[in-house]
């Protein structure tokens, strides 16, 4: 297994699992806000695949199209809300997230523009999120720890 390939498919999974740790330390609604940017952001991923179609680079390898990148929307979400809800030290998450994104180039399933709109639309689900102030709509808010 090559690095690209561990990038590109595996470390968006330790990213996706955070909502579930934060869930484990009892922070319904931090964990309930980082979710809700997660399925935000793949969601609004997939509708705009279906209005949006474009190729990817190796269509044999899928058949749907390529932008935007939802392992990359999805990464780039669970960062933003770790940073809104907890603060910059969660800063480096962002080169984790950009890391799924540099993986799903290299191993040619997108293109960069792919990348660039999956950061951009799932930094802004979770922006959106917090101007909303979602988690005071599931629960009262915990302190920063």
């Amino acid at each position: 297994m090559t690095l690209p390939v561990i990038l590109s498919e595996y470390l968006v999974y330790v990213l996706l699992s955070i909502p579930g740790i934060v869930l484990l330390r009892r922070q319904v609604p931090a964990a309930a806000y980082i979710a809700a940017s997660l399925i935000g952001a793949w969601l609004i991923g997939l509708f705009i695949k279906d209005f949006f179609y474009l190729p990817r680079p190796f269509p044999l390898l899928r058949l749907d199209g390529s932008f935007p990148s939802n392992h990359t929307a999805a990464s780039f979400a669970v960062a933003t809300a770790m940073v809104v809800r907890f603060g910059p030290r969660w800063l480096p998450l962002y080169l984790l997230a950009a890391l799924v994104g540099v993986g799903r180039v290299l191993t040619h399933v997108h293109y960069p523009l792919d990348i660039w709109g999956g950061a951009a639309f799932g930094t802004a689900v979770a922006l959106l999120l917090t101007y909303i102030n979602f988690e005071k709509l599931v629960g009262k808010p915990h302190s920063k720890d």
